[in-house]
């Protein structure tokens, strides 16, 4: 079974480079970003029911959602929503700290987190949006 990987973000450098590898590996990727490109196969907004449902119609069952952009709670939840009963699995690639202190020490994964209202807008979003894919998943394997 070839798997197949929705990538939102598509047209950005990360969703650029993530689209060539999954290709070489043989997926079949569908590219959506708001601007139209080599590497987007639908062009759309993801707040937009009519864009989502061409996400949808583009989507079959079993894709997995590699979602490069995501940024608040409702960000998730709409794809979510559109996509349901189609994915196999969401993952959220976040370049923002969820950490509540850094300082000079390296992160590490017993670190405590940043609450859901914690911290500075955009970090305390994205933090949120990760909340929000967890408390959706029916299986949630701790990495």
């Amino acid at each position: 079974m070839i798997e197949t990987a929705l990538i939102v973000g598509s047209g950005g450098w990360i969703g650029q480079k993530l689209s060539v590898v999954l290709r070489a590996r043989g997926w079949q990727v569908i590219g959506f970003d708001r601007c139209a490109g080599p590497n987007v196969a639908v062009t759309g907004d993801r707040f937009n029911p009519d864009d989502l449902a061409k996400v949808r119609h583009a989507c079959p069952e079993g894709a997995i959602v590699f979602d490069l952009i995501a940024y608040e709670e409702t960000a998730v939840q709409s794809l979510c929503n559109a996509l349901d009963g189609k994915l196999a699995r969401y993952v959220v690639l976040s370049t923002v700290s969820v950490y509540s202190s850094l300082g000079s020490e390296c992160a590490t994964e017993a670190q405590a987190v940043l609450g859901a209202s914690d911290g500075p807008g955009y970090q305390a979003g994205k933090r949120r949006a990760e909340q929000s894919l967890t408390a959706l998943a029916l299986d949630v394997e701790p990495q």
